[in-house]
């Protein structure tokens, strides 16, 4: 069993479901004007959209993409202490 590659694999996916949440805010900003920043109010507003984002919805992925990527690293951190006392204790 490989820790460090599990906790690896685990905060690459988790920021893969942060950008696809980011995304998918990013996405719902005005369809016309690309560029343009759009608040939570504006967002919501936008009804002519066709792919409409929740943004509850987006706001818990992205907080939860944001905890399990300090899970994985607080994970990968874990094991390398225990490798390096298994190692004190080994010299």
């Amino acid at each position: 069993m490989n820790v460090s590659s599990i906790a690896t694999t685990a905060i690459s996916k988790a920021f893969d479901r942060f950008n696809a949440a980011a995304a998918s805010i990013a996405g719902a900003a005005d369809p016309e004007n690309p560029s343009s920043v759009a608040s939570v109010a504006s967002v919501a507003s936008v009804a002519s959209v066709a792919d409409t984002v929740d943004i509850a919805d987006a706001v818990i992925a992205l907080s939860s993409a944001k905890i399990e990527a300090a899970a994985g690293v607080r994970v990968f951190r874990a094991e390398q202490e225990l490798v390096k006392n298994v190692l004190d204790i080994l010299a």
